[in-house]
């Protein structure tokens, strides 16, 4: 949906936009959410990378595990906020579809984990 929009905006009109939500507050909303998610994804990555590096030699245990899980759990969360941030920048039904399914198997998955 990005790719098109940026690269073809000709054709996203395929997206159904929702032009009543094409607002400067709405937008500028869009995109610090995007910003923060932004910066969330890029310190669950690290925070993943550490821990792997930490237990790297011991990957098979349940400790090690976890904690790449729990981590796994947090960089995914912050996709789905990045998601949700672009979703607001660029209204579209298509979008709206995208961002409650990606809710809808994120916190279902997050339910068997515990």
């Amino acid at each position: 949906m990005t790719i098109i929009y940026a690269t073809v905006p000709d054709l996203y009109f395929v997206f159904l936009p929702l032009d009543i939500f094409h607002h400067p507050f709405i937008n500028i909303t869009g995109m610090l959410i995007i910003k923060l998610a932004i910066v969330w994804i890029i310190v669950a990555q690290i925070h993943i990378d550490k821990e792997l590096f930490k237990y790297r030699r011991d990957m098979e245990s349940l400790t090690a595990m976890e904690l790449v899980s729990y981590s796994e759990g947090i960089l995914l969360s912050g996709m789905l906020i990045f998601f949700l941030g672009i979703f607001i920048t660029i209204t579209n039904v298509v979008g709206m579809i995208l961002i409650l399914l990606g809710m809808l198997f994120f916190f279902r998955n997050e339910v068997y984990k515990v």
